[in-house]
């Protein structure tokens, strides 16, 4: 029951994220749309790839409010790299707990690689390309204006408290499993799982 309700409150803030990230610019998504267009996202990226599913599921229900796909993806890959940020700061914070620093950096020097996120702003790239309109091309333009930091700000927090719901997910699971665990190692390690999964792939 628990574990249902945290994924009821985290559908609602991201449906709610994205609304507002839509409403940045001009176009008004009513909640209850926002939701059914993540859920069918959700639906979609377990049989495409994760990134390119979610895009597809989301454009297929409110494509009626936005111009191309090309704008679902811009928008789409903007918040994975939101998730994927404040993720990383999750699991940064649990590898250290878990680890401690001298091995994280270690790991990080190492055995770290990029190449993920390579794949995912190539993939990006091209969508946004092959797709462009002169609406995609004002966007870019002003993603860097000063009013948007403070925009970020909120996107940030929204994604903060839905990643939060996340790793408690895994900690209420983890616990049901082993009541005698140590919570915040458990924790910690729900946030490196959450921050893997939130890689835009």
């Amino acid at each position: 029951g628990a574990i249902l309700l945290v994924f009821a409150l985290n559908l609602f803030l991201v449906s709610f994220r994205l609304s507002k990230l839509l409403k940045y610019y001009g176009i008004n998504l009513p909640l209850g749309v926002s939701i059914k267009a993540n859920v069918q996202g959700y639906a979609a990226s377990l049989f495409i790839i994760s990134i390119f599913g979610q895009i597809a599921g989301r454009y297929n229900i409110i494509r009626r409010y936005v111009s191309t796909p090309a704008f679902i993806a811009v928008l789409t890959f903007m918040e994975r790299i939101l998730l994927a940020s404040v993720s990383l700061a999750f699991a940064l914070g649990g590898a250290i707990y878990i680890f401690g620093i001298e091995e994280l950096y270690k790991f990080i020097n190492e055995g770290f690689r990029l190449h993920i996120f390579f794949v995912a702003a190539i993939s990006f790239l091209i969508s946004a390309w092959f797709g462009r309109t002169r609406f995609e091309l004002r966007l870019f333009k002003n993603l860097f204006k000063k009013r948007r930091l403070l925009q970020c700000l909120k996107l940030s927090l929204i994604t903060l408290l839905a990643q939060g719901l996340v790793i408690s997910t895994f900690v209420i699971a983890g616990l049901s499993l082993a009541p005698e665990i140590d919570v915040w190692k458990l924790a910690g390690a729900a946030a490196i799982t959450s921050f893997v999964a939130s890689l835009p792939i």
